[in-house]
């Protein structure tokens, strides 16, 4: 059961306005932005017969595990319908004939048509602070769907730092690349909710578990403000230097060399080793990143994994694929070798990383003057953060999933309750 809370009511109302082409929600984690925007884009599927929507993420996979597997089942169950779903092609089809797709901008590069079809009357761009701006760009030209239905470009997120694009659009109302101002302000609509507004329908102790986040996740994830630009960078030279020891004065359960491969030939491969203790506490152990061929780089890698008496060796898999496996293994037969496939973007990737090491869980053994450099210097829109990237990596596999990380909201139960009637005419 999903009950409609009055903040979430204030929302259905927006998009129920013929001049909200542009509707953000913004807030804190679970409360409700997703699955108010996909319960408007049913609606519309429901009442257009043959209309197109489509719901973007950045990430494909993730698209479709999140809200083809989790959200809109639960929705339809709410609702009573049971379209049919072509998981290959990431495809609802409704009574009617209408469509929603499943899609992820990941893999378009520079053919974003190959992803989006030739026209939507939907398209909402959830967590879409990940998303990249020229692909919301383009993702906005497909809103061209031939029917009677007002054209609307969604966008569900957790709010990032004002520098963002989103909150040029949306807060500033002017173009993130020219800073000129928006020529239809009046079109852009923005709506702040939070978990707060949504207790309801949340689990016990959820709020709880969102007061004992970080500082910079706590004020993303659960009070939805936007973040200082300033604020940008997500390490702190205190976090750092006020935890960092000479040597490890406990015993050593795990040591694993994390490998971020190089995407190009002027690009340098991550080479960082990171060890557990029995406490539980991360030490960084070395930094040997390196730029070279990739036997040079695998040979670093060996030879670093052996000083260090690492277990395994942990290597991001989205460059280079098996690849990397082949020339580890040729540099040493024994090396025990796992890939990952990186699927979020580099911010949310560190983040819960920079959270242990806020809470003086991270450690650096001595100075790693190169490392800790891109550490403080690495900020949303930034590239290729290779040591970064590794040290991520390595922690990762050490923890195992162990650090909190806020959630998609998901629902189950029998029904919508507080809607009204004649809602779903007007979306």
């Amino acid at each position: 059961m999903f009950t409609l809370t009055p903040k979430q009511k204030e929302a259905l109302a927006i998009l129920a306005l013929p001049e909200a082409t542009n509707v953000a929600f913004a807030g804190g984690s679970r409360s409700g932005k997703t699955i108010l925007f996909c319960y408007s884009m049913v609606v519309r599927a429901m009442k257009c017969r043959g209309s197109r929507h489509a719901a973007v993420r950045n990430i494909c996979r993730d698209a479709r595990a999140k809200l083809g597997v989790d959200t809109l089942p639960s929705l339809h169950g709410m609702l009573g319908i049971s379209p049919s779903y072509d998981k290959t092609a990431g495809r609802f089809t409704y009574p009617g004939g209408s469509t929603l797709d499943l899609l992820g901008l990941d893999d378009a590069g520079d053919h974003h048509s190959r992803v989006l079809g030739a026209g939507y009357s939907t398209i909402l761009f959830d967590e879409c602070s990940e998303i990249p701006f020229e692909s919301v760009v383009f993702a906005r030209t497909r809103l061209a769907d031939k029917n009677d239905l007002v054209k609307r470009a969604l966008y569900s997120f957790n709010p990032p730092t004002r520098n963002h694009y989103l909150h040029k659009i949306f807060v500033e109302h002017v173009d993130p690349i020219d800073r000129r101002p928006l020529p239809n302000p009046q079109n852009y609509f923005l709506f702040l909710m939070n978990p707060a507004d949504n207790v309801q329908n949340l689990d016990d102790g959820y709020l709880k578990s969102l007061d004992g986040l970080p500082e910079r996740q706590r004020i993303r994830f659960r009070d939805g403000l936007w973040g200082n630009p300033l604020e940008g960078v997500l390490w702190r030279a205190a976090w750092i230097s006020d935890h960092r020891v000479e040597r490890i004065k406990e015993e050593l359960v795990d040591v694993v060399v994390g490998v971020d491969p190089a995407c190009g030939g002027s690009c340098s491969t991550g080479i960082v080793a990171v060890a557990r203790g029995e406490s539980g506490h991360l030490y960084v152990l070395a930094d040997r990143t390196s730029r070279g061929t990739p036997a040079e780089w695998a040979l670093c890698v060996v030879t670093l994994a052996k000083e260090v008496g690492a277990s395994r060796v942990v290597c991001e898999s989205n460059q280079g694929g098996n690849m990397c496996t082949e020339v580890l293994r040729h540099a040493n037969p024994a090396l025990d070798v796992e890939l990952v496939h990186a699927g979020a973007s580099k911010m949310l990737r560190a983040e819960p990383v920079a959270g242990l090491a806020e809470r003086g869980f991270l450690h650096h053994v001595g100075t790693l003057v190169e490392l800790e450099d891109e550490l403080l210097s690495f900020a949303p829109g930034q590239t290729s953060p290779d040591r970064l990237d590794a040290m991520v990596h390595a922690v990762a596999s050490l923890t195992k999933g162990g650090s909190v990380s806020p959630i998609v909201a998901g629902t189950a139960g029998g029904g919508i309750m507080g809607m009204e009637e004649d809602m779903w005419t007007q979306l």
